[in-house]
């Protein structure tokens, strides 16, 4: 087995799904399967078996795959302590980043450090908040940029915190919100109990139900297009022209949402992760 056969074992236990995962790795299913085969030949040992609902790793699979895992691991670590003996800034690093902050944001960070920093390999992937903040936990990333609140014991750097606001077309901006559908978000549990707990503090009832989209900018053209109203935070207004109400709770507070860049404590000082972290702190206004 080699670096390949562990990174195949890893992503077919993450899709469950030979297709799949010939598609992410860039490979034939023919060539996966007789490769996969290969590995159960040389270690005499079934690694999954299929059914119609896709793949699952046997009680001897589950275990190569822990070990595969746990060699990668070192691999990775061998390169870390390599590179950090290096008179340049290089390695690798594995990034995972919120869907709506990477929709204003990402761009210009990867950008930048591409400029700054050419010898560094940036993986990212881009996910909900939630997705990203679970897979960091058990280590498929090695740093997240995420949005809302979430436990974590390791570096921890709040890259911004902005309002959250009301938002309605012009045309729009003198009609009662009650007499206009809205426009909900799907998004982590704590910031939809905050937007519930706006609405009961201030006595509306809307239907969360009718249209119900997935990222910020979709509500913002919604409303652009006189659709509805909506609640947003700020960083997705930049470009609109509509009517802006910052919102605030019933005793003052004001409602906000932030972001945060996390990483696990043991390599948040290696310089691939100084690099990131200090080109997303650079970058969290703009």
């Amino acid at each position: 087995m080699d670096e390949k056969d562990f990174e195949m074992l890893d992503a077919l236990d993450k899709t469950k799904n030979i297709t799949r995962t010939a598609e992410m790795l860039y490979v034939t299913q023919s060539a996966l399967s007789k490769r996969l085969a290969s590995i159960e030949n040389e270690l005499n040992a079934r690694i999954v078996v299929r059914s119609r609902q896709g793949i699952h790793f046997t009680a001897e699979g589950e275990i190569i795959l822990k070990h595969a895992r746990r060699a990668q691991a070192v691999l990775q670590d061998m390169r870390n302590t390599l590179d950090a003996q290096r008179g340049y800034v290089c390695g690798s690093l594995r990034a995972g980043v919120s869907i709506n902050y990477s929709a204003y944001r990402l761009g210009k960070i990867l950008a930048d450090l591409h400029m700054e920093y050419p010898h560094v390999n940036a993986q990212v992937s881009t996910d909900t908040s939630v997705s990203i903040y679970r897979k960091l936990c058990i280590g498929e990333y090695d740093i997240a940029i995420i949005r809302g609140e979430f436990p974590w014991d390791g570096f921890s750097q709040k890259l911004a915190t902005e309002r959250v606001c009301m938002i309605v077309n012009s045309k729009d901006a003198d009609v009662p919100i009650q007499d206009l559908p809205f426009i909900s978000r799907r998004t982590e549990p704590a910031y939809e109990n905050q937007v519930s707990r706006w609405f009961r503090e201030h006595d509306l009832r809307p239907d969360t139900g009718n249209i119900s989209l997935g990222s910020i900018g979709a509500c913002v053209q919604m409303v652009e297009q006189g659709v509805g109203w909506s609640i947003v935070p700020e960083i997705g207004l930049s470009k609109f022209s509509g009517k802006v109400t910052p919102l605030s709770f019933a005793d003052g507070t004001e409602f906000t949402r932030s972001t945060y860049l996390l990483c696990h404590s043991d390599i948040a000082e290696l310089p691939q992760m100084r690099a990131f972290i200090d080109i997303a702190r650079n970058n969290a206004g703009r």
